[in-house]
């Protein structure tokens, strides 16, 4: 039961005008309202949590105390491929949102009709504001490479396959004539561990670096590094360079989901309302290192991108699953057109005579 809005003054008109539709929309198909909500959180993938504790603290004040009795907001960490993932957790009921990476988004919607994206978020990352990211390849600035088609028989490094940094690239490359699995050289693979990346490129154990384009800078920083003694190579096609550099297009960020079988379109806008007046001077956005919530963008592109690329795939019975992000290394990998996979004990004899 909605609490009398006489109590609730200082709430914004928004907010009565969204709790009366509530009570206008509501039907036996819609679910029904929760003492209380539970949003998981997954890591980025660098294995860090954002500090989104403030504004989960926010939703119970702002939305639950328009209930009678108040509706709580929780949060819970999850991991990406266990018992306690997002994707688990969702299907069994027990969380209800999930805030996670925009390219994760894509591949539980497609698995999970039920999830809805409601807003996406601004982040501050080095001193700029970003909500679409894109994804840098990185040289020695006294390198000879000029375009991404020198990559051809190359040494690159760069982060899992299976990465929305990968993916990127990934695309870019290949839309370019350059497929990643056949014509470089070798690929050295750098799990979680970006700083690393930065540095095979500038001692010459790569010729190429795969970076996320909104960690360069910090990156770089971290080292530390002379920023002059790299040099980013642009897009084919002009791109939209954001933020600053870029060598690809850019794709939305992070942002949060609505599991629609336990939370009713009523309870999502009411969630949206209090987020879109979240600015970057509010406690809760201080926290969590960024500026502003927006309404959320499309993972169409983001969703293609995983299908082609082998980050999600048919499984028996024609269903959709995402590629576990600890799988071995032989199964993320996927040959392009006209090509065949290697057995395992090849590909095991190769990496071992390459070692």
């Amino acid at each position: 039961i909605v609490r009398n809005m006489a109590l609730c003054s200082n709430n914004s008109r928004l907010l009565m005008i969204l709790v009366g539709a509530y009570l206008s929309l509501s039907s036996c198909l819609e679910p029904a309202i929760k003492g209380a909500y539970t949003i998981g959180a997954t890591q980025d993938e660098f294995g860090h949590f954002f500090d989104i504790n403030e504004t989960v603290k926010l939703l119970s004040d702002e939305v639950g105390r328009l209930f009678e009795p108040a509706v709580e907001f929780e949060m819970v960490h999850t991991d990406m491929n266990s018992s306690s993932s997002s994707f688990n957790l969702l299907q069994s009921g027990e969380i209800d949102f999930v805030f996670s990476s925009a390219d994760r988004l894509a591949c539980h919607s497609n698995i999970l009709s039920e999830l809805v994206p409601i807003a996406s978020m601004r982040h501050i990352i080095s001193g700029k504001e970003v909500d679409h990211f894109g994804a840098v390849i990185i040289v020695r600035n006294d390198s000879s490479f000029s375009h991404i088609q020198n990559l051809t028989d190359s040494v690159i490094s760069l982060p899992a396959l299976y990465e929305p940094t990968t993916h990127l690239l990934w695309q870019t490359l290949e839309d370019s004539g350059v497929h990643l699995l056949r014509d470089p050289r070798q690929l050295i693979i750098r799990t979680g561990n970006p700083q690393q990346i930065v540095l095979d490129v500038l001692q010459g154990a790569a010729d190429a670096g795969f970076i996320p384009a909104a960690l360069l800078d910090t990156i770089v920083a971290q080292i530390p590094a002379d920023p002059s003694s790299l040099r980013v190579l642009p897009p084919p096609s002009g791109g939209d360079g954001h933020p600053r550099w870029s060598s690809t297009q850019a794709f939305p960020g992070w942002a949060l989901a609505a599991h629609s079988a336990t939370v009713s379109s009523a309870m999502q806008r009411l969630v949206l309302a209090v987020l879109l007046r979240i600015d970057a001077g509010h406690p809760a956005a201080i926290a969590g290192s960024y500026s502003a919530w927006l309404p959320p963008s499309s993972l169409v592109a983001l969703r293609e991108a995983a299908v082609r690329f082998g980050a999600m795939r048919r499984g028996p019975g024609g269903r959709w699953a995402c590629t576990d992000r600890r799988a071995e290394m032989y199964e993320q990998i996927v040959c392009p057109d006209g090509h065949f996979k290697l057995s395992r004990e090849e590909v095991a004899a190769g990496c071992a005579g390459a070692a």
